[in-house]
């Protein structure tokens, strides 16, 4: 949905119109409700994307363990979650918006 109005301040600068990549690297992640997780990639890889270890997530969420080798597009709704909110853990989000 296209931006309609009002500005996003983030450590008293405007981030509004910064790529979400950037906005990450500053510590604000986002986990949307829909599409939280990259479908035709691994849960591996998908926790992969936020750091090269994923020990943290999995201590976090040991229930994704058994699901690391499947692609991220098979795993129910519920189960997206998981990976989604771990790679905020795993980049050490400082804020993290939920949705």
């Amino acid at each position: 949905m296209p931006l309609s109005g009002g500005a996003v301040v983030w450590d008293g600068a405007d981030v509004t119109r910064v790529p979400a990549h950037e906005r990450a690297r500053r510590g604000l992640c986002l986990v949307p409700e829909r599409q939280a997780v990259f479908g035709s990639l691994t849960v591996r890889q998908n926790l992969e994307l936020a750091a090269p270890s994923h020990d943290t997530a999995l201590a976090a969420h040991p229930q994704l363990e058994p699901l690391l080798p499947r692609r991220a597009d098979t795993l129910s709704g519920g189960e997206q979650r998981m990976p989604a909110l771990s790679r905020a853990l795993l980049a050490r989000a400082r804020v993290v918006l939920v949705d």
